[in-house]
C-alpha cells in the first residue's frame, strides 16, 4: 500500500479502533489527535492491513467508503484477511500469519531483509527460501508493507537504521544490534545474497579469492575512515581511524605500489592504488546521489 492509500483508509477507522490505539491514538492529549495518529500510522504501522481488518472483526463489515480509497487488489487482501480472522478457509493468509507469529523468528527476519534489498525478486527469493511466492507476497502486504514505498527514502532508512547511521560511530553498536536489524541492514546495503549468508543458508559466502578479498577489505577500511574523518573523527583514537593509519603506514613501510612484487597481495592492494579507489568510490556515490535527487525533482 502507498502512503496515500494508508492515510485515506485510516480515516474510515472508528475512533476507538484497534489500529488507532496501537499507534497511540488513545494517549495523545492534543486537539484533533486522530489526524495526528493517521499520519503516524503511515510511518509506523507496517502491519496496517492486519490491524485494519482486526479493527472491524466485531463490527460486521468495513466502512462503506473504504473501497473508494484502495486498489481492487488491496480491497481483495483486506477481505481475505477479514475472512481468515472470522474463521474462513484462507490457507495462504494463514501461512503468512504463521511466518509473522508462529515460526522461528529467522523466517520473518530473513524475508524482511530480502524485501529491503534493491535486487529483491519475488520468484527468486521464494525459490531460495523454499516458500510459495503467494505467501511471501501476502506477508509483505499484511505485515511488512515496504515494496510500494521504496521511493520514500527516509521511511525505508528508518526501518534499517532507526537512529540513522550516526549510531555506527559507537564502536560497540554492532554488538548491541539485534539479529533482525543485522539481516535488514544486509539486504538494504548489500542485497539478498548477503541476507542468505547471514541467515546461514548453505552455499552462500564471499566467493572471492584471497587477493580480491584483501583489496575489498582494505578499500572498505579506507572508505570507512574517510567517512569518519568527514564527520569529525580525524583527530581521535577511533578504531576506524587507527586502522586506516596503520594500513597507510604498512603501505609506506612496504614501499610504494610500483616497487611491490606482483605476487605480493598486500603490497599490491594498498598505497596509491587504494587511495585512487577511495576517491573513485566517493565520486561514484556523489554522482549516484545527484542522479537520484534529479530524478526526484523530475517526478
Amino acid at each position: 500500500m502507498t502512503y496515500d492509500e494508508i492515510y485515506k483508509l485510516a480515516d474510515t477507522l472508528p475512533d476507538n479502533s484497534r489500529a488507532l490505539q496501537l499507534s497511540g491514538g488513545g494517549g495523545l492529549d492534543i486537539p484533533n489527535s486522530k489526524e495526528v495518529v493517521k499520519f503516524t500510522i503511515c510511518y509506523k504501522d507496517l502491519s496496517f492491513l492486519w490491524n485494519y481488518a482486526k479493527s472491524f472483526t466485531d463490527r460486521g463489515s468495513f466502512a462503506k467508503s473504504a473501497h473508494f480509497y484502495v486498489t481492487p487488489e488491496t480491497e481483495s487482501i483486506i477481505n481475505r484477511v477479514s475472512s481468515f480472522i472470522r474463521g474462513g478457509q484462507e490457507p495462504e493468509v494463514a501461512h503468512a500469519v504463521a511466518i509473522d507469529r508462529a515460526l522461528p523468528a529467522l523466517f520473518k527476519n530473513t524475508i524482511q531483509g530480502c524485501l529491503l534489498a534493491d535486487d529483491f525478486d519475488l520468484d527468486s527469493v521464494a525459490t531460495e527460501v523454499g516458500l510459495p511466492p503467494a505467501v511471501i507476497e501476502l506477508y509483505e502486504k499484511i505485515f511488512f508493507n515496504v515494496l510500494d514505498r521504496r521511493k520514500e527514502s527516509l521511511f525505508v532508512a528508518s526501518l534499517v537504521h532507526p537512529e540513522g547511521r550516526v549510531a555506527e560511530l559507537d564502536t560497540q553498536q554492532q554488538y548491541k544490534t539485534s539479529n533482525n536489524a543485522k539481516l535488514r541492514q544486509a539486504g538494504y546495503h548489500n542485497g539478498v545474497e548477503d541476507v542468505y549468508m547471514l541467515a546461514g543458508m548453505r552455499g552462500y559466502g564471499t566467493g572471492d579469492d584471497t587477493r580480491t578479498a584483501v583489496k575489498e577489505f582494505e578499500r572498505k577500511m579506507m572508505v570507512n575512515a574517510l567517512w569518519l574523518a568527514r564527520n569529525g573523527f580525524l583527530n581521535t583514537t577511533h578504531v576506524g581511524i587507527s586502522n586506516a593509519k596503520n594500513l597507510i603506514a604498512a603501505a609506506k613501510h612496504g614501499g610504494d605500489n610500483d616497487s611491490a612484487s606482483e605476487g605480493d597481495e598486500v603490497g599490491n592492494s594498498v598505497g596509491a592504488t587504494l587511495m585512487a579507489e577511495v576517491v573513485s568510490v566517493s565520486r561514484e556515490e556523489i554522482l549516484e546521489r545527484q542522479e537520484y535527487m534529479e530524478s526526484r525533482q523530475v517526478s
